[in-house]
C-alpha cells in the first residue's frame, strides 16, 4: 500500500501541470503580503510624513514597547493626551505661520498617533447611539468617563442585537447567548504593536482562495486522467485496481492537499512577519474588532483561521475527486469546482431571509473568510444545541470531506471500461 500512496504521490508531483501551479501559488503568496507597504504612513517628530517600508519601521520602532492593558489609567491617558493636543495654540500653527483649524502634523505625532489605535476603540465606545462611529468623541469626554469603557462596549453589543433586520431580527434565547458571551470575554483587553498579525489576517481570505484554487487544479486529474489516457482499462482490471490503488489516490491527494496548504500558508507567514514583524501575537481580538464576541489574542485567532482553511480545502478536495471520479476528463473538473467554489464569493446577502444568508455563509468561499467568523453575530440551531458560526464552519466541512470521499471511490471502483 506504501508504494502505491508514493507512486500517486510522485505521479501527481511530475505533471508540469501541479509544478506551474505551485510554483504561481507562491509567487502570489508573496506578492500579496508586499502589496500591503504602500498602505502605511507614519508622521516623523518634526510633522514630515513617511510612507512604505520607511513607515512600517518608524511604526514598529515606537510602538515596540506600547504593550498595555487597557485599563481605566490607560485609557485616560489617551484621553488627556488627545485634549491636550486641542489645547495647546501652537497645535494649530501650519508651516507658513498661519493659525489653521486643524492640528499639525508634528502635533499629531506628538500627542495622538502612538495611542491612534486606542483612540479608536475610546471613540467605538462613546459614540452616540444610533451613529456608526463619532471621531470627535474623544474631544467631547471627561477623562474620569474611561470607566465606562467596557460597560459601554456591552450596551453597543445590546444595541446591535435588538436592531430590527430585513432579514429577520435576533430571538431572545440568541441575544441572551451572545450576551452572555461578551460578558465571559477576558477584560481588561490587552493592547500591543499588531500590525504584522492585522495584515495577516487581513489577506488570509484571498491567500486561502489561492490555495484552494491549487489544491483543485491539483487533484482535478486524480480520476479523471486514467479515463482521458485511457489507462483505466489496465488500472481496473489488474487485482488491486478496485480497492487498493483507489485507497491509494484518496490518501496521497490527502498528502497533496496538506503539502500545498502548509506550503502556502508558511510563504505567506513568512513574507508577512518578515516585512512587519510578529509582534501582537497576544493582542485581544477585540482591538482589530470592537464588538467581536470571541474571547480570543490575535494568536488564537490565526491558528482558527489555519485550521478553518484547512478544512475548507479538504471540501475543495472531496468535491474535486467526486467529480473527477466522474467526468472523463480533468478540464471539466477545474471548471466545475471553480464555479462552485467562486460563484457565492459573488452572491449578495439576501434582505429577507437569515436562512439564506447563513446556508451561504457556509460555503467554502465564506470560509475563506474564516477570520470574520470569529467577529460575527452568528448562531446555529440544531436538535437543540446552540452551535457558533466558527464550529459550525468546521462542522460542515469536515462533514462534506468525509460523505464526498465513499461517493468518489464507489463512482471509480464501478466505472464500466469502455
Amino acid at each position: 500500500m506504501k508504494k502505491l500512496i508514493r507512486f500517486e504521490f510522485m505521479k501527481v508531483l511530475k505533471k508540469k501541470s501541479f509544478l506551474c501551479a505551485v510554483v504561481l501559488m507562491m509567487v502570489m503568496l508573496v506578492i500579496v503580503p508586499c502589496l500591503t507597504i504602500s498602505e502605511n504612513n507614519w508622521i516623523n517628530e518634526d510633522g514630515t510624513e513617511i510612507t512604505g517600508m520607511a513607515a512600517i519601521h518608524a511604526k514598529r520602532d515606537s510602538l515596540e514597547n506600547s504593550s498595555c492593558d487597557l485599563t481605566t489609567e490607560k485609557l485616560q491617558s489617551v484621553i488627556t493626551n488627545y485634549q491636550s493636543a486641542y489645547a495647546d495654540p501652537a497645535s494649530f500653527i501650519k508651516e507658513d505661520g498661519t493659525v489653521g483649524s486643524w492640528i499639525n502634523n508634528a502635533a499629531y505625532a506628538k500627542y495622538i498617533q502612538s495611542d491612534s489605535e486606542i483612540k479608536f476603540l475610546i471613540d467605538m465606545a462613546f459614540t452616540s447611539e444610533g451613529e456608526a462611529y463619532d471621531y470627535y468623541a474623544i474631544g467631547n469626554m471627561n477623562p474620569a468617563d474611561a470607566e465606562n469603557f467596557y460597560e459601554n462596549r456591552m450596551e453597543k453589543v445590546e444595541e446591535y442585537l435588538n436592531m430590527d433586520y430585513s432579514y429577520g431580527n435576533y430571538s431572545e434565547t440568541d441575544k441572551e447567548y451572545f450576551m452572555t458571551r461578551n460578558e465571559k470575554l477576558t477584560i481588561p483587553f490587552h493592547y500591543e504593536y499588531n500590525t504584522g498579525w492585522n495584515k495577516l489576517l487581513g489577506i488570509s481570505y484571498v491567500s486561502l482562495m489561492v490555495i484552494a484554487l491549487v489544491v483543485c487544479i491539483t487533484l482535478a486529474p486524480i480520476f479523471s486522467s486514467e479515463y482521458q489516457t485511457g489507462a483505466d482499462a489496465i488500472l481496473l482490471s489488474t487485482k488491486y485496481g478496485r480497492s487498493k490503488l483507489i485507497v491509494a489516490k484518496i490518501v496521497s491527494s490527502f498528502l497533496l492537499t496538506s503539502v500545498i496548504y502548509v506550503l502556502g500558508m508558511f510563504i505567506l507567514t513568512f513574507v508577512t512577519f518578515l516585512i512587519y514583524g510578529s509582534g501582537g501575537a497576544d493582542c485581544s481580538l477585540q482591538v482589530l474588532n470592537f464588538l467581536a464576541p470571541a474571547n480570543v489574542n490575535l494568536l488564537q485567532t490565526y491558528l482558527y483561521v489555519l485550521l478553518a482553511g484547512y478544512f475548507m480545502c479538504l471540501f475543495m478536495q472531496g468535491i474535486t475527486l467526486l467529480l473527477s471520479a466522474k467526468m472523463s476528463s480533468p478540464f471539466p473538473v477545474i471548471i466545475c469546482t471553480m464555479v462552485f467554489f467562486f460563484i457565492p464569493a459573488f452572491l449578495s446577502y439576501s434582505r429577507s431571509s437569515r436562512t439564506y444568508n447563513n446556508i451561504l455563509n457556509l460555503m467554502p468561499a465564506k470560509m475563506a473568510a474564516a477570520y470574520t467568523a470569529l467577529t460575527k453575530y452568528e448562531v446555529f440551531h440544531i436538535f437543540g444545541l446552540k452551535i457558533s458560526y466558527p464550529v459550525m464552519l468546521i462542522l460542515i466541512a469536515l462533514l462534506v470531506s468525509t460523505i464526498t470521499l465513499p461517493f468518489a471511490y464507489k463512482a471509480f471502483h464501478k466505472h464500466q471500461v469502455a
